[in-house]
């Protein structure tokens, strides 16, 4: 059934704003899926809606990489790289051996959590997170997991620090989302969330061909007027993007019909030749796919 209203601010001035996406990243079906915008906060949302306890069959398991622990620690020299952005603001507050409480809701294998692991031995970690896979690889490595609804889990402690990677995209009631962040708070808690950018350059050039689209399982994409109406009850303390070159180079390749998971030789040079000459004169907008939002209550 068709939403009449937008998810995010309650408007009822919604318009169509692309017809007929197919799931050009993994091509799990060949449904086809519209997206929504309000004129009112800019949300950007599928419509209708695949209820949760559905969208799970649109999930490659054995592929999917947020459900796999990477090997390395998340480097420190990563400018626009959430995760890495987020190590450096825990650096900026803790040394090495500081004790202190952290918990990734929605934490995927746990390739964040293990990275914090390593810089900060002694911080007391959890993670959060729908996959059984991804809880199991967050266990492997010392750390707790609970594998539950990012809705109604239940945990009898406060965090110093709550992390939510890429996952709000992914949920249909983001306002249950934002209840459990302030049920984990403490009034001096930092909360750090990113989430594709629906303001991002590689969105606009690429429109319905842009990788984060990434339907059915995106059901609502955020622009920063979109997070910021989400976080009004909250105190921001930083919105900004940040990303990577990669998402305009999937978002190419889907335009182009190619495996956005197969990157030839001649690919990666080109990204590590592209990446440090964008830096060096300043073309910030190419690594503007995602939003990090850091706040408190």
């Amino acid at each position: 059934m068709l939403n009449n209203v937008c998810p995010i601010c309650g408007s009822r001035e919604i318009i169509i704003f692309i017809k007929n996406i197919a799931d050009i990243t993994f091509k799990t079906t060949t449904e086809k899926f519209n997206i929504f915008c309000c004129k009112n906060c800019d949300a950007k949302f599928q419509n209708p809606f695949i209820p949760e306890n559905e969208v799970g069959q649109y999930y490659p398991n054995a592929s999917y990489h947020p459900f796999m622990l990477q090997k390395k620690a998340i480097p420190l020299n990563l400018k626009y790289n959430p995760a890495s952005i987020y190590i450096r603001k825990l650096m900026e507050k803790h040394n090495c051996n500081d004790i202190f409480s952290l918990i990734d809701v929605g934490c995927g294998g746990g390739t964040f959590l293990m990275s914090v692991k390593q810089y900060f031995p002694n911080a007391q970690l959890m993670g959060v997170d729908v996959s059984e896979i991804a809880i199991k690889n967050l266990n492997k490595i010392g750390i707790d997991g609970i594998c539950s609804s990012l809705y109604s889990f239940e945990i009898n402690r406060k965090f110093d620090y709550i992390i939510s990677s890429q996952v709000l995209e992914h949920l249909n009631q983001p306002y249950l989302f934002t209840k459990k962040l302030k049920d984990l708070s403490k009034p001096e808690s930092i909360i750090m969330i990113d989430v594709p950018a629906s303001d991002s350059y590689s969105a606009e050039k690429f429109k319905e061909n842009w990788v984060h689209w990434d339907l059915p399982r995106h059901s609502i994409i955020y622009s920063k007027k979109t997070i910021d109406y989400l976080f009004k009850d909250f105190t921001k303390i930083e919105l900004r993007h940040a990303g990577s070159l990669a998402a305009v180079l999937s978002s190419y390749k889907i335009s182009k019909g190619k495996d956005i998971y197969f990157q030839t030789l001649y690919e990666k040079m080109i990204l590590k030749l592209v990446t440090p000459i964008t830096k060096l004169f300043k073309l910030h907008f190419l690594f503007s796919d995602k939003l990090v939002w850091i706040g408190k209550l």
